[in-house]
């Protein structure tokens, strides 16, 4: 009996040609910080402190000794990002898509983008279609580029007024006002 699963394979390859190389154009290009940076004072860590304090003697009392180093893990994140100054990124919008840093993003990953305010920076949001990120935020240096930025990036993404909120968002948002540590 012959085994009919070994298939002759043909010793000539069709030649497929690749479509024509477009030249990549730089629409815009800025160089921001990678996050918002905002220093932190000496009330803000008393602050702080004294919540993990309660928290942790709470949790102590309830033997729940993971959660007192978690809670310790981010208050040490929180120290290090108030205290250490971002790096600068360089941001690229392209014919194809968008650079930021060292990482490439094609139109057809991203969706919509706005940009809304934190601290006082403008700060663009894109949302995408990737798993991760999700969403991208790129700091824009001056106001001025801003409108720039919104023209530019209108011809490829639509541009949103209000940004989508998410359960997580609002509660975000909440638990802030509560908690004003500054």
């Amino acid at each position: 009996m012959e085994d009919n699963k070994t298939a002759q394979t043909p010793s000539v390859y069709p030649v497929i040609t690749p479509p024509p190389l477009t030249e990549v154009k730089t629409l815009l290009e800025w160089v921001s910080p990678a996050r918002v940076f905002s220093p932190k004072g000496k009330k803000y860590f008393s602050n702080l402190g004294l919540i993990i304090l309660i928290a942790g003697i709470v949790l102590i009392f309830f033997k729940e000794f993971t959660i007192v180093v978690v809670i310790l893990a981010l208050a040490f994140v929180s120290y290090a990002l108030s205290t250490v100054p971002p790096e600068k990124l360089r941001h690229k919008i392209t014919t194809q898509g968008l650079v930021s840093g060292e990482h490439s993003y094609f139109w057809k990953d991203l969706k919509d983008f706005w940009v809304a305010d934190v601290n006082g920076v403008p700060v663009l949001h894109i949302d995408t279609n990737l798993r991760f990120p999700g969403r991208l935020f790129l700091l824009i240096e001056k106001p001025a580029d801003k409108d720039l930025l919104v023209r530019t990036l209108s011809a490829y993404l639509p541009f949103v007024q209000q940004p989508k909120g998410s359960v997580i968002d609002v509660i975000a948002e909440k638990a802030g006002n509560v908690l004003n540590l500054k």
